[in-house]
C-alpha cells in the first residue's frame, strides 16, 4: 500500500484548511492532528517563556499571565477553525456525515469519538463520499 508523506499530508491539509468536501484517510488525520498538537505545544512554551522575561522584568505576574491567558485562548480558537474541516472530511472517510464533528463538544462523547476518528479504518463498502478524493486513487487501495 502506497502512503503519503509527512510533508505532502501538511502540504495537501493546509491547501484545504477551509475545504469540507472528500476524504482524508486516517494516517493524513493522525499525521495533522499530531502536527497541531506538536506546534500549539511548541507556540505555548514560548508564550511561557515570554510571559515569565516580562513578570521579571516588570515585576508583576498579573499582567503576563492574562496575556498568556487571551495568547491561549487565540490558539484554541485557530486550532479549532483548522480542525474542523479536517474532521469533517474524517468523518466523510468514514461513511458519517460531517455534521459529526458536532460531538466534540458533548464531554466524554468527544474522547471516545476522537479515538473512533482516529482508529476507525475507511469505509468502502456503500460510502458516497469516497468519490471526492484529496489525495491520488493509489493512496487509498486497500
Amino acid at each position: 500500500m502506497t502512503t503519503v508523506p509527512f510533508t505532502e499530508v501538511l502540504k495537501v491539509c493546509w491547501a484545504n484548511k477551509n475545504n469540507v468536501q472528500g476524504c482524508i484517510r486516517r494516517r493524513e488525520y493522525f499525521l495533522f492532528t499530531l502536527w497541531m498538537i506538536i506546534l500549539s505545544f511548541l507556540i505555548i512554551i514560548a508564550l511561557c517563556i515570554v510571559a515569565l522575561i516580562a513578570a521579571l522584568i516588570t515585576g508583576t505576574p498579573d499582567a503576563p499571565s492574562a496575556i498568556l491567558a487571551f495568547a491561549n485562548l487565540i490558539l484554541a480558537g485557530f486550532n479549532i477553525f483548522l480542525s474542523i474541516p479536517h474532521t469533517i472530511r474524517r468523518c466523510h472517510d468514514l461513511g458519517l456525515h460531517g455534521a459529526f464533528w458536532l460531538l466534540f463538544f458533548i464531554p466524554l462523547v468527544n474522547v471516545i469519538f476522537g479515538l473512533y476518528l482516529l482508529f476507525a479504518p475507511t469505509k468502502f463498502e456503500n460510502n458516497p463520499y469516497l468519490k471526492d478524493k484529496l489525495f491520488p486513487t493509489s493512496y487509498y487501495v486497500r
